[in-house]
């Protein structure tokens, strides 16, 4: 077990890494493409977006899952789940491009178009990262998945820049996102050095591939009941507020999403190596939240405290409106990111038919409060889903005590640096109020504003986390 426990921090140290580096390219070469944009504008590429990602989640993620915890590289299944991967993408990329017009139509905006034909002609590639992924995984090569990431996010970045130079304005994000897809699929096969090919011999797979369908159904829910939002801030407020909102989504979920992506990918496979030794299993989920918490708790709560200083230097103020949205956003991220990793332990456990019915539940609460609050505003929508994300997590707690016959204080290991992030942020905001003059003062630089904010927030939070999770921060230097 020490072995996986040495694969595993190697695994998250790689992915962090590279991760890291690939996406500080990506987020000056996005803000730079923002600053550029209008709300209108960005608003086409987050509603395009959420059809071609629903495309590449439900044909890749769940089948690459059933790979990994087949714990084998069978030539037999991975042909038959390529195959099935690839038939649903093809699908699904037609019906995106001949609904095009309709979906042009139905949020009146002609550029709609163009943008999901074009982005409907690439999701079909992405199929051809599921073996090579699957494999890496396998075998814990995240050091050699990392890499292509980081070079296929490279890519991308590069694109990005080049197209914003030439004023290809909304078009740099779509075709950066193209090339990512691409260059990302090459790395991996050239990487992986695995074969497969289309095949007609499905025998002997049927639980795989109900494992795998369960999980793509599961990823479905998750992700609508994410994306409903901007499905339906476009269609009722304007496309224009699709894109304010969307904005301070991607601003607020910056950690999550590249947190998560560490994590989900490293985790499950760890949980699928322990599934036989529930023990072990339940010592890693305790160590994965407490992980997890250490980091997103203060990076939350410190992107809510500084959340002004934060749009206005990066983006500018036409997306001013942008700023109480990320604010309240951030204050229930941490909860979503923990729901990903335990939903991570019930797959990983085997219990697909569980983390299902986790996402009925999840997205009916979700969806729920999206569509009372889109008919009010982007405040009362982000105020409503904040509050459903928090509620859900409740529930999901009790759940997972039942199923798994887990102790509370293996799930709640947050409590400590939640308090302190807590305190953090009433703290950088109580003194804000006390030095209105001194900030007045300074209201010609927003950096200098900025920059005090953090140093508050460092100065007032790192004794008290030291003190807490100090063992924790020194092994994950350590290591």
């Amino acid at each position: 077990m020490s072995d996986l426990k040495s694969q595993v921090l190697h695994g998250i140290k790689w992915s962090f890494f590279a991760k890291l580096t690939a996406q500080i390219f990506s987020w000056i070469s996005t803000f730079f493409v923002m600053r550029m944009l209008s709300p209108e504008d960005y608003g086409v590429v987050a509603i395009a977006m959420v059809f071609f990602t629903f495309i590449i989640l439900f044909t890749s993620n769940g089948f690459i899952s059933a790979l990994v915890r087949t714990q084998s590289n069978d030539k037999k299944t991975n042909n038959a789940i390529f195959t099935i991967s690839l038939t649903l993408n093809l699908i699904l990329s037609a019906v995106m491009a001949f609904s095009a017009s309709f979906i042009s139509k139905w949020y009146d905006n002609d550029q709609l178009f163009e943008v999901l034909v074009v982005l409907a002609c690439t999701a079909p590639l992405s199929s051809f990262s599921v073996v090579p992924t699957a494999k890496l995984q396998i075998n814990m090569k995240f050091k050699a998945k990392s890499i292509c990431e980081a070079m296929a996010g490279f890519v991308a970045t590069i694109v990005a820049f080049s197209m914003a130079y030439y004023g290809m304005a909304y078009w740099a994000l779509i075709v950066s996102n193209c090339a990512l897809v691409f260059i990302r699929v090459l790395s991996l096969n050239f990487i992986a050095k695995t074969s497969y090919y289309p095949t007609l011999n499905f025998s002997g797979m049927k639980e795989t591939l109900a494992f795998s369908l369960r999980l793509q159904m599961g990823s479905a829910i998750w992700f609508i009941s994410n994306k409903a939002d901007t499905f339906l801030i476009g269609r009722y407020l304007g496309v224009a507020q699709a894109g304010i909102y969307n904005v301070a989504n991607e601003i607020a979920s910056i950690p999550m999403t590249k947190i998560n992506s560490i994590m989900n990918e490293v985790a499950f496979s760890a949980f699928a190596k322990t599934k036989n030794d529930k023990k072990q299993a339940n010592l890693y989920l305790s160590k994965a939240l407490k992980m997890l918490s250490v980091i997103t708790f203060p990076v939350f709560f410190g992107i809510a405290s500084i959340s002004n200083e934060l749009v206005l230097v990066l983006l500018g103020e036409k997306w001013e409106a942008s700023i109480p949205i990320i604010s309240i956003l951030c204050l229930v991220l941490p909860f979503r990111m923990m729901l990903s990793v335990m939903g991570n332990y019930s797959n990983g456990m085997g219990e697909s038919k569980f983390g299902l019915n986790n996402a009925y539940i999840t997205s009916s609460m979700m969806l729920g409060a999206i569509f009372v609050g889109v008919h009010y505003g982007l405040m009362e929508l982000a105020i409503l889903w904040s509050s459903s994300v928090a509620l859900t997590y409740v529930f999901m707690v009790y759940r997972y005590i039942k199923k798994f016959d887990l102790k509370l204080s293996n799930l709640i290991v947050y409590i400590p640096v939640f308090v302190v992030s807590v305190s953090m942020y009433l703290v950088i905001n109580v003194l804000s109020w006390y030095f209105n003059p001194l900030i007045s003062f300074l209201d010609g630089n927003i950096m200098i504003i900025l920059s005090l904010k953090v140093i508050i927030g460092v100065m007032f939070s790192m004794p008290f986390l030291l003190f807490f999770y100090g063992k924790e921060f020194r092994e994950l230097l350590r290591k």
